[in-house]
């Protein structure tokens, strides 16, 4: 592939080794490529929609048509079976977002399944925004605890740019609290991507939370920022957000807490304590 392509920056190529590993194990480690029909690649983007957001869906799309291009420029196909996957509307999962109830649950049961390191990555997930992939690239040379500054390489996010983004006062409450007790070298969180899935699932079904993904925890941050009646412009740079309508999708999402403060009945539950 051409290396000089801006589609191959290093964030990229990860993603493609990634998809590839998926793409193996979905369609088949025996599968030809003159064998891998338009409806095959659309039925895997389906049940790929099943498990993760239509944004990540989207990006896997985008690098089977790159791949498959690919594959067309360098004599291996005659015509590229992603090419009649364009245009297509690919169902979108509904706008789940984490509420307060939901968070107290999920970080009361973290500890004791992933440790304060798994507390300490959720809450940063809700304050920040930042993909799970981005969270468990840091390091701690990356945070500023002091002037309460995340400090992000490029290579560590979907946009490729460098992101300095503040701290919340929960987030830096919690990464101090934390921090006091590390030695504050390498990566903040000991894991790779399976198994902080695997430790969220975990503790979603101890807190008996159901269909909530990590991923939904940036969709958390956007509505809570549209709460605070933070500008939508600024959501985008905190949380490295570039897919404007995405942000529109989460921004503007109406949760139950909404439709009852605008009936007046969210302050009435709240002095119940319900």
């Amino acid at each position: 592939m051409d290396a000089n392509s801006p589609l191959w920056r290093p964030a990229t190529i990860d993603n493609l080794i990634e998809a590839a590993k998926r793409w193996t194990q979905a369609l088949g480690a025996e599968a030809r490529l003159r064998d891998l029909s338009a409806g095959r690649l659309r039925q895997y983007l389906i049940g790929r929609l099943k498990t993760c957001a239509a944004t990540t869906v989207t990006l896997d799309l985008h690098l089977l048509r790159a791949f498959f291009s690919w594959c067309v420029r360098e004599g291996l196909l005659e015509s590229s079976p992603a090419g009649s996957l364009r245009g297509p509307r690919l169902p979108q999962r509904p706008i789940r977002v984490m509420d307060h109830h939901e968070q107290s649950r999920i970080l009361h049961v973290a500890s004791g399944i992933g440790g304060a390191a798994l507390e300490v990555l959720i809450v940063l997930a809700i304050e920040t925004g930042l993909r799970q992939r981005t969270l468990l690239s840091l390091q701690w040379s990356h945070v500023d605890l002091e002037q309460g500054w995340l400090n992000i390489p490029g290579q560590y996010l979907k946009s490729g740019r460098q992101l300095r983004i503040p701290l919340s006062e929960s987030a830096l409450a919690i990464l101090r609290e934390w921090g006091g007790k590390q030695l504050r070298e390498g990566h903040l969180f000991p894991w790779e991507r399976k198994r902080c899935g695997e430790k969220w699932l975990q503790a979603c079904r101890r807190a008996g939370v159901k269909g909530l993904r990590f991923h939904d925890l940036r969709k958390t941050f956007l509505t809570r920022c549209r709460e605070r009646g933070v500008q939508m412009e600024v959501a985008m740079a905190l949380s490295d957000h570039q897919d404007l309508r995405t942000v529109l999708r989460c921004y503007r999402a109406v949760s139950d807490d909404d439709l009852l403060r605008g009936v007046g009945r969210l302050k009435a539950l709240a002095q119940d304590g319900l």
